[in-house]
């Protein structure tokens, strides 16, 4: 297991065996247990676990330096950003879905987490309705992929522009030819370094990004079946997951 942060995940149990990636998800399960007692469910992706856990170690580091204002782009209604807002952050939630401000709305007032966690919805190619340099830390979890080419230069213009200068952004997303059945992610560090590092604008924090040799039987980690376009048949996606951290100027 490398220590690094911006790297393409190799195999789950590489990461996943270890303290420090179970107590990330143990914590996080339990704020979803904690919604289901007073009756209400988020969207959970266990297959993301490694992504969460991952962002979620990077970021006690930056919390640890200071950071305090996060905003979670993209997320939903997930548990991440109840988990972020329970350890004392204050958590904006921006989504392209109209029912996520009022989910995290009901979520924050069950919790008691009314003054620190917020939803806001993004109307799609739409400028973002927060002010310029609001956050010390953004979070992107699993959203890249699936943003349209199109659209990717006013995200990353939008990032900019909300993130306080020094700030950081955590930002993972699909990696490998068989996620293009289900997104459109990098598929080469050449298009990592193109399509997310160049085109961010952003510095990339830490060491290199790093991709791994796969093992030539069991090959990347991730195995999603898919449906083929005529509807009769299924197609076996085999992807995985990469990170970066980047921070504004």
């Amino acid at each position: 297991m490398s220590a690094n942060f911006n790297r393409v995940l190799r195999c789950f149990r590489d990461d996943m065996s270890t303290p420090g990636y179970q107590a990330k998800v143990q914590t996080i399960a339990d704020s979803v247990q904690l919604l289901a007692k007073v009756g209400l469910a988020v969207r959970q992706d266990f297959a993301r676990n490694w992504e969460n856990a991952h962002v979620l170690l990077e970021l006690d580091k930056l919390v640890a330096g200071g950071a305090a204002s996060v905003l979670d782009f993209g997320g939903g209604n997930s548990p991440l950003c109840y988990t972020l807002a329970q350890a004392g952050l204050d958590v904006t939630v921006l989504d392209v879905d109209n029912t996520v401000a009022a989910d995290v709305a009901r979520g924050a007032a069950a919790l008691g987490l009314e003054e620190r966690l917020h939803g806001a919805v993004n109307a799609n190619g739409s400028d973002w309705p927060v002010p310029d340099g609001a956050f010390d830390l953004a979070l992107s979890v699993s959203v890249f992929e699936g943003i349209l080419r199109s659209r990717r230069p006013h995200y990353w213009s939008e990032m900019r522009r909300v993130l306080a200068p020094g700030g950081s952004l955590l930002m993972t997303f699909d990696y490998g030819l068989g996620g293009r059945l289900v997104g459109d992610p990098p598929v080469s560090p050449t298009e990592v370094e193109t399509d997310i590092l160049d085109a961010s604008g952003m510095a990339l924090i830490g060491g290199e990004f790093e991709v791994p040799a796969f093992d030539d039987v069991v090959g990347p980690p991730v195995k999603a079946v898919v449906p083929t376009v005529d509807g009769f048949g299924y197609r076996v996606a085999q992807y995985s997951f990469g990170a970066v951290h980047l921070r504004r100027d």
